[in-house]
């Protein structure tokens, strides 16, 4: 009876044994199918991640390719103005800027960037101004949209490079060796934003510019407003003999007339002066021409070519509808004087590769 409980008693042992390997046997299968499964997983995430990289690497090769499109635009605009001022000797010009430096008026700099800014008004110069404040630490870039639309030009002797009283050589270096950068825009749409916003708009600026400019083009060139003041009958007459004081409702035609017969447009108001006399491109080489038409690709490429903040960018903006208006306006010029205006700025439109502007008949005022 002993020997059958001893033979029963090692039977359950040896059973109990041979669960326990069991048991352990399927608990290192379980392990090694989870680390299967946790490489397996590790691959899986890593082929993810990879994905992005190349879609990084084939953007990066879209951004190399339009990089090389505006360089390539680049260089046939400044080849542009290299024709235009064929014949003339840079060196020699430059020399006659220095001699009167006082034309370089226009000129922003910053010393930080090794870069220099020919303000062109009314080619956004306001909103260039603006980013020239923070690129220079005159304006805080965070606050660089919250200020007034004046405060730019209230910065722009500070910006000045004149204002920075340079010795002759000081100056020579500087124009020889910075970043040069300018905007311009098609130049009788030039003209058109500025008649419009000086002649049109009811701004303080506004008013001035009516006064000083507009009284004298509507007593010059408008029809019928040299009567005696004793004579004026209807309110049409009053008001035109008004018009000849506050300047109000200036015409085109009257604006063009008042440009045409000015002997030197050199010697005009900014707004209305030519690219040549405010920037000097055939005295001056610029390394990078922005256009009106493309200003945001052209003004975001310049910040990041001059190592300025990463955060500092030129701002999206509303392209005006001045283009569109611009040959209702141009209608009510005669043909041979819209001729004569365009003549006027032959320059600005040879240099910077512009189009003049044919109004048929049918669209004359």
């Amino acid at each position: 009876m002993m020997a059958v409980n001893r033979n029963f008693v090692l039977f359950l042992s040896f059973t109990c044994v041979v669960t326990l390997l069991i048991g352990l046997k399927e608990i290192q299968i379980k392990n090694k199918n989870s680390e299967v499964q946790i490489i397996v997983t590790a691959e899986t995430n890593h082929e993810t991640t990879t994905n992005p990289k190349r879609e990084t690497k084939q953007e990066t090769g879209q951004n190399n390719n339009a990089k090389r499109q505006w360089e390539y635009k680049q260089e046939e605009r400044k080849q542009a103005v290299r024709e235009a001022c064929r014949g003339q000797d840079r060196g020699y010009l430059l020399d006659r800027l220095l001699d009167l430096p006082s034309r370089l008026g226009h000129l922003l700099v910053d010393d930080g960037h090794r870069t220099i800014y020919c303000y062109v008004p009314k080619v956004s110069c306001t909103t260039w101004k603006r980013v020239w404040a923070a690129l220079t630490g005159k304006l805080k870039a965070s606050k660089l949209y919250e200020s007034p639309n004046a405060s730019p030009h209230y910065l722009t002797k500070k910006m000045s490079l004149l204002g920075q009283k340079l010795s002759r050589e000081e100056l020579r270096q500087k124009l020889l060796t910075y970043t040069k950068f300018l905007v311009v825009r098609h130049p009788l749409e030039r003209l058109l934003s500025a008649f419009r916003n000086k002649f049109e708009s009811n701004s303080r600026d506004a008013k001035v510019f009516k006064r000083v400019y507009g009284a004298k083009m509507i007593r010059k060139y408008r029809r019928g407003t040299g009567s005696p003041s004793e004579n004026l009958t209807s309110a049409e007459d009053l008001e035109e003999e008004s018009a000849k004081k506050t300047g109000e409702g200036v015409r085109f035609s009257e604006f063009v007339s008042f440009l045409l017969d000015k002997k030197d447009l050199a010697t005009v108001n900014e707004h209305w002066r030519p690219y040549e006399s405010l920037c000097h491109p055939c005295a001056v080489s610029y390394d990078v021409i922005g256009k009106y038409e493309t200003l945001e690709e052209d003004s975001e490429r310049f910040l990041r070519l001059i190592g300025a903040p990463e955060g500092l960018h030129f701002p999206r903006y509303a392209p005006t509808n001045t283009s569109a208006l611009l040959r209702f306006y141009l209608a009510s010029v005669k043909p041979g004087r819209l001729a004569k205006l365009m003549m006027a700025y032959q320059r600005d439109f040879q240099l910077f590769q512009y189009d003049g502007v044919d109004v048929p008949r049918d669209k004359r005022l």
